[in-house]
């Protein structure tokens, strides 16, 4: 019978491998498996574990240093497992009714029945599910598809990531991954915690249309939105034939640059004095400023220098007596 100890409403379970399986892999490791009030499994951790020695024989959970502390008669094993972010997962996975509309703020409001919502909210919860299975993810597009379809508030921040991770996976057509996305967007499945991170995706899926029109709309961005966009412009490279009609794009993004950090230090000015976090920030903007205000200065003075030699150049010319110049005279074979 595996070891077993309670953690909040959760259960920690510890299973030794079998022989077999060990010598298969080589190494000795112990499982600590954390399973939910109802049983069903939350994660799994491999725990490495000395050769040679027993299996663990104690596991406790260890409140004061948020660990569960595995131990036998020689050696013990801490594994660090807060209790706080195990019920956050726990309440994620609990099932939730979708959120209720109403059609007025009046004393006594009348939701608004939505059944193609209650049918959409299914079939999102089915699919975070299973999302390989076959034909959830066609049952929950169709849905998302329909009009006036709005999925706010249907799906955790862990079930949005595993939308996240599944569209990568998938083998669309270039025009299936725009539609999907589109729709992805229009229909609010992804919240502030994974905004950010659906438009990432949307970069690396070569979805610029969507992302400029999600910029150009009048949809506020986060920080971490802002964050991913900036991200992705200062990773723009060029190839080396480009670099002479580049040059003046660059400078204009780089004027741009500046006109952007003069934004952002007036408006989280008090955020970079107040937060110790934000202190490094400061530093590299003012690095940032004093490297360009160099090469500005250092071009000033090759401008001053040129127009000098020009003009010097131009006095010369015109003071002078007399004009050298070289000529060459032709020769032609003589014929006896």
């Amino acid at each position: 019978m595996p070891l077993e100890c309670g953690i909040g409403d959760c259960v920690a379970l510890v299973i030794t491998r079998p022989d077999s399986e060990e010598r298969k892999t080589g190494r000795n490791y112990v499982l600590l498996r954390l399973n939910d009030p109802n049983g069903e499994q939350l994660s799994e951790i491999k725990v490495p574990w000395p050769d040679g020695e027993p299996d663990p024989c104690e596991v406790q959970y260890r409140e004061s240093d948020e660990c569960v502390r595995l131990t036998n008669n020689a050696t013990f094993a801490d594994i660090p497992l807060r209790v706080s972010r195990l019920r956050e997962v726990v309440a994620n996975r609990r099932q939730r009714s979708p959120p209720k509309r109403f059609s007025s703020f009046s004393s006594t409001p009348c939701p608004v029945e939505e059944s193609n919502q209650k049918k959409l909210h299914s079939a999102l919860k089915d699919f975070v599910k299973e999302p390989l299975e076959n034909g959830k993810w066609k049952h929950a597009l169709k849905y998302l598809s329909a009009k006036n379809a709005n999925a706010d508030g249907f799906l955790t921040k862990d079930e949005q990531t595993v939308i996240l991770h599944f569209l990568p996976t998938q083998s669309f057509s270039s025009k299936e991954l725009k539609n999907i996305c589109e729709v992805l967007r229009r229909t609010n499945v992804f919240g502030l915690s994974c905004l950010a991170s659906f438009y990432e995706l949307c970069l690396s899926l070569d979805q610029m249309a969507l992302v400029r029109s999600a910029i150009e709309s009048s949809d506020s961005l986060s920080e971490q939105c802002l964050a991913v966009l900036l991200n992705f412009v200062a990773r723009c490279c060029r190839t080396k034939d480009n670099y002479p009609e580049c040059f003046d794009t660059h400078a204009e993004m780089y004027e741009l640059a500046l006109s952007l950090m003069t934004v952002l230090t007036d408006v989280f000015g008090s955020r970079l004095v107040w937060e110790n976090d934000l202190h490094h920030v400061a530093e590299e903007a003012l690095e940032f400023s004093e490297r360009l205000s160099e090469i500005v200065s250092l071009f000033n003075q090759i401008e001053v220098q040129q127009k000098y030699s020009e003009r010097k150049r131009e006095e010369e010319e015109s003071q002078a007596q007399y004009r050298i110049e070289k000529i060459s005279l032709p020769r032609r074979p003589l014929n006896w």
